[in-house]
């Protein structure tokens, strides 16, 4: 029967699909093809054949691209021929692959080096594609959790390529279930270096993400002034954006820097760091000169382990550390193979020139005392700098260690003394360098006045003040100036890492003032619920594990023990 009323087609069509005799046509056509089959059943069969087979064609790609990928493998060659030496990391995995495969191993066989016009998924086409699909995979999924936790810090920073192209890194760290994490989401090509540029681009994929500035609750860079000048650098315009992403640097990188100022502040410190490194490279630039080192330095009979010179690193302050650490332990033995050296006639006259311009400076009474106190300062830097890059460390904790190592550094104001009779020991030298002094023509003053003479300082006062005190000063000026970044965040945090010791008004307080500064995110019935989850945790403290930060517990247990709806502004 013709239809006419399309003005009412949609309420029709609805009745129609609705009616007792749609449903039970429907239902006899089911029936019908089950058991007799329809016309397309073959084509169908062959359709889902080839879904199949392409699916586990995929399946092994897939598995040999994150294979890779994960170990920061190169995943092309020179060419994509089966069976050529230079087909890369991906091809040459599924040759191997299909050795023990027989699926695959007949699908190379049959597909592989065909050339265009035919399907085969092996090209790099493919390969690229896969890539592409895999990372929005990954990017969705990250930026899905980032949605779900609400709340995260960012961590920016900008590095050359291997095609000298910058890309600035942005990475994400929030929680995800009970455990903090931190995820990197993707590189910015060509941002620039000054801080609006960077501002804009993470503007643009806080935009692109359909992220809220509002929600950043922390930012972390280096200490480069474009990344965190308090006026003009990007943590300025972070916070001008929101007043609540507080700026916490990185305090391994920040102590690095500490280290370097103060391998920087004189001349003298730059020449024995420059020492260090001329040591290296003499000994390790002939096979001859270290195997001969090697065997002095096992006759050292108080270290039974042999340590030899070290390179000194502009990035890796500990290898400074490492380098000191030899030079101390085999002072006499280094010291006497290049005597040894500078002695023998055999060798050339440049390798006894080295030598001896080496030793030379070994026996020298300010070598042996920078020696002897860079060792121990390099030491305590390299130990503090070990437990700063504890991923189970907590804020708290990384303060109290930077403080105590400021403490420690102040307190070798003092032992000036006790570093001289040291360098002498070592040294076996008592006198410090005779330099000579330039004396100027004093003229007389048009108005009669005696110009004051020079005031001479001992050669040993001379030194403490030029060489010894700057480094001190130098690396506990700096200390303080990188503390002054963590005091804000610690006042406010601070009590959680001691919650059960806090009396109830301590904690009332506390909470007032997270109440005063977080008034978007948290309200006044959290001065009551402090109260209320100190006493709850009191029942759990005896279960925390000895690597996990109270923080870190205190919030794991409201996940797991499923109680964060009783805390929602602890939570």
């Amino acid at each position: 029967k013709d239809f006419s009323n399309w003005k009412n087609s949609n309420e029709r069509l609805f009745e129609h699909e609705t009616s007792k005799n749609h449903l039970n046509a429907f239902i006899a056509f089911k029936d019908r093809s089950t058991i007799l089959g329809r016309i397309d059943v073959e084509l169908q069969k062959q359709m889902d054949q080839e879904k199949c087979y392409w699916k586990m064609v995929l399946t092994r790609l897939a598995s040999v691209i994150k294979f890779l990928c994960k170990r920061g493998l190169a995943l092309r060659g020179d060419n994509e021929l089966i069976g050529s030496q230079s087909n890369g990391n991906y091809l040459g995995l599924l040759e191997l692959i299909a050795e023990y495969d027989e699926f695959l191993k007949k699908h190379i066989q049959e597909t592989g080096n065909c050339g265009s016009g035919k399907t085969n998924y092996l090209s790099s086409t493919i390969c690229e594609e896969l890539i592409k699909c895999m990372g929005n995979q990954v990017f969705n999924t990250i930026v899905s959790s980032i949605r779900k936790s609400k709340y995260f810090s960012i961590s920016v920073d900008s590095t050359p390529d291997e095609g000298h192209v910058d890309q600035l890194t942005i990475v994400f760290r929030f929680m995800e279930g009970p455990n903090p994490v931190e995820r990197f989401l993707k590189f910015l090509p060509n941002q620039g270096h000054k801080a609006q540029e960077m501002f804009d681009g993470i503007m643009q994929v806080l935009e692109e993400c359909n992220l809220d500035i509002k929600n950043c609750r922390g930012q972390s860079y280096d200490n480069a002034s474009a990344m965190s000048g308090k006026y003009n650098g990007l943590q300025s315009k972070i916070i001008a954006e929101n007043s609540l992403a507080m700026w916490v640097p990185c305090a391994a990188h920040s102590l690095n820097l500490v280290g370097k100022a103060a391998a920087e502040c004189c001349s003298f410190t730059i020449s024995f760091f420059n020492f260090l490194e001329e040591i290296y490279v003499f000994f390790t630039s002939s096979t001859h000169r270290y195997n001969l080192l090697i065997e002095n330095l096992k006759t050292n009979e108080k270290k039974s382990n042999v340590l030899v010179p070290k390179r000194i690193s502009t990035t890796r302050w500990s290898c400074r550390a490492d380098a000191t650490k030899a030079l101390v332990q085999g002072y006499p033995q280094i010291k006497s193979t290049l005597r040894s050296f500078s002695e023998d006639l055999n060798e050339l006259p440049k390798t006894r020139h080295e030598s001896n311009s080496l030793y030379k400076k070994m026996c020298q009474l300010e070598t042996g005392i920078y020696c002897i106190f860079w060792h121990e300062i390099l030491d305590r830097l390299n130990a503090v700098n070990k437990i700063l890059q504890s991923p189970t460390l907590d804020l708290n904790n990384a303060v109290v260690c930077v403080k105590s190592l400021k403490c420690f550094i102040d307190a070798q104001r003092d032992m000036f003394s006790v570093y001289e009779e040291k360098g002498k020991i070592i040294t076996d030298s008592v006198d410090y360098v005779e330099k000579r002094n330039l004396k100027h023509n004093i003229r007389l003053d048009p108005l009669g006045n005696k110009s004051s003479s020079n005031v001479e300082l001992k050669p040993s006062e001379k030194f403490k003040v030029d060489c010894f005190l700057p480094v001190i000063d130098q690396l506990s000026t700096s200390i303080n100036q990188r503390l002054k970044a963590y005091e804000v965040i610690c006042d406010r945090f601070s009590f959680f890492s001691r919650l059960y010791e806090h009396s109830y008004e301590e904690l009332q307080e506390a909470a007032k003032q997270l109440v005063k500064v977080y008034k978007d995110d948290l309200d006044e019935l959290l001065c009551i619920e402090i109260v209320h989850f100190a006493e709850f945790m009191k029942l759990y403290s005896s279960s925390k594990p000895t690597q996990m930060s109270n923080e870190h517990f205190m919030y794991k247990t409201l996940i797991e023990k499923d109680v964060y709806t009783a805390f929602p502004n602890v939570a």
